[in-house]
């Protein structure tokens, strides 16, 4: 849709009564169910930059957004960009429009659903990346979430206690950085900002449990002779014993 069809169509809307535009979008849905989720995630995300001002303590760690919901749209990014070439670009469009999600829960403060959003897009296309064509435009998605999920850890240290992330959570957070550091290294993807974060944000009990589980991959490699994550493991542990 042009532009100037675009600002038409949202003039005739403004002149509509509030009757009147739920009706039509109880006309839409009937139509359209296909949409009923991506409703379901725009209802919950903070429509302006006042939300961080106006938010409550507690609100940081509280979810109100399942991943289910963000499941199906990224499903839906791929369904509707179809086989054809091109497709990943199309798709890797739809996704962008999902992190913008993630990114104002991140403007609002709300962390807890931030980090659902991005982290729910990385585990539904890292499964498949390599299946994929003209993968570079999905990477740019990968690093949008790796982004999101970074600044969702550095921000907890400054936080308030109860704006904090339940531990699950976190923990459930530095998972799915480790997953895509790994990815990162194996598919060329701008990781090396994560171990530095790691080694700075996360806690003495954290920090062995992530050398453990390096220590984990790096005995995996040799074994399996994968020398080039090899070098990657060491450079993590090296930046670890640093700190």
């Amino acid at each position: 849709m042009a532009t100037h069809e675009k600002d038409s169509l949202l003039e005739q809307l403004q002149g509509k009564s509030r009757e009147e535009l739920l009706e039509l979008l109880a006309q839409i849905m009937q139509k359209q169910p296909e949409i009923n989720d991506l409703l379901e995630v725009l209802l919950n995300v903070p429509l302006t930059g006042e939300a961080l001002a106006a938010q409550k303590p507690g609100v940081g760690r509280v979810r109100t957004l399942e991943p289910a919901t963000i499941r199906s749209q990224v499903k839906a990014a791929f369904v509707q960009a179809g086989h054809a070439w091109g497709y990943s670009l199309l798709a890797a469009t739809d996704l962008e429009r999902v992190l913008d999600i993630g990114d104002r829960f991140t403007e609002a403060g709300q962390w807890a659903n931030a980090q659902i959003v991005y982290a729910t897009v990385a585990d539904e296309i890292l499964p498949s990346y390599e299946e994929l064509e003209e993968e570079d435009h999905i990477a740019g998605t990968l690093q949008g979430c790796i982004g999101g999920l970074l600044s969702c850890l550095e921000a907890q240290k400054e936080l308030p206690a109860e704006d904090q992330l339940e531990e699950s959570d976190r923990q459930a957070l530095l998972v799915s950085l480790l997953a895509l550091w790994k990815h990162g290294c194996e598919y060329g993807l701008e990781v090396d900002a994560i171990p530095e974060v790691l080694a700075q944000q996360g806690t003495a009990d954290e920090r062995r449990r992530i050398e453990a589980w390096v220590q984990r991959e790096k005995t995996l490699g040799e074994a399996s002779g994968n020398t080039w994550l090899e070098r990657h493991l060491a450079d993590f542990l090296a930046i670890f014993a640093e700190r």
